[in-house]
């Protein structure tokens, strides 16, 4: 394990002990490593890996694997974060309708001036139109928006 940790720079993963902290690590590296290559990778026996890995999945901890796309080469190089005010009372409607946005990647509620956050990948800027005219505007609960185009990603959502 590096002196940092996994996760996020400096702050490592509090809630696990070093060896689990460095199996999650490994694995938001490299999803694909072989079990064999992870209980190397952090010096413990294939059987204890396995045994880690099992209860960090049924603890919850690892929630699953996932292969990472870049969203460009398969039909959606507009990246927009659209930042949604929403009525008092109403943001649990609002959350459920958000659901059904077209392109949305990512929902967060959020605290401050907005209630939400969504992440939208779209095939291009007429879609983003669609989007905010016929689909946000005419949202029951929503009285604004403000969307805020992304230049450029590096990295991937990770604690």
């Amino acid at each position: 394990m590096t002196a940092s940790g996994p996760g996020l720079p400096g702050l490592g993963l509090p809630g696990l002990d070093p060896v689990d902290a460095d199996l999650v690590g490994q694995l938001q590296r490299d999803g694909r490593m072989s079990v064999n290559a992870l209980a190397e990778a952090v010096g413990v026996s294939r059987a204890n890996a396995y045994r880690r890995l099992d209860r960090l999945a049924d603890d919850g901890v690892i929630t699953g694997y996932r292969a990472e796309v870049d969203p460009a080469k398969v039909g959606l190089p507009v990246t927009v974060l659209v930042l949604i005010g929403v009525q008092q009372r109403r943001w649990q409607d609002v959350q459920r309708s958000l659901g059904d946005l077209p392109g949305l990647s990512y929902l967060a509620a959020t605290t401050g001036e907005f209630d939400f956050l969504a992440l939208v990948r779209l095939s291009d800027v007429s879609q983003l139109r669609d989007v905010v005219l016929e689909h946000l505007q005419t949202t029951a609960g929503v009285v604004s928006t403000r969307t805020v185009f992304v230049l450029d990603e590096s990295g991937s959502p990770r604690p």
